[in-house]
């Protein structure tokens, strides 16, 4: 069996560097980020940052949080009509 860790069970009160770390002490296997959380770490790391976290730990990105989009997708009405903007993020693992 394997265990991931949603990181929506503490997103008011941690954050996402903090979590990489708890995950990797308590031996999670995967972790699922939302898109919100993953912006806010974005502010002082840089998606090279992630990367590395990932590349030097058995802790595996699951997946960012398919219904971030769904839920929280930001809207904008402008001369084509409705427009869906999504965060900018590309982050390619090996």
């Amino acid at each position: 069996m394997k265990l991931g860790f949603n990181k929506a069970t503490c997103m008011q009160s941690s954050n996402l560097k903090n979590d990489l770390l708890l995950c990797e002490r308590n031996n999670y296997d995967y972790i699922e980020i939302r898109l919100n959380i993953l912006k806010d770490y974005l502010v002082d790391n840089s998606v090279n940052d992630l990367k590395n976290c990932f590349q030097h730990s058995y802790l595996k990105l699951y997946a960012f949080n398919s219904i971030e989009d769904i839920i929280f997708v930001l809207m904008k009405i402008g001369k084509g009509g409705l427009n869906f903007l999504h965060l900018p993020v590309k982050l390619q693992m090996k």
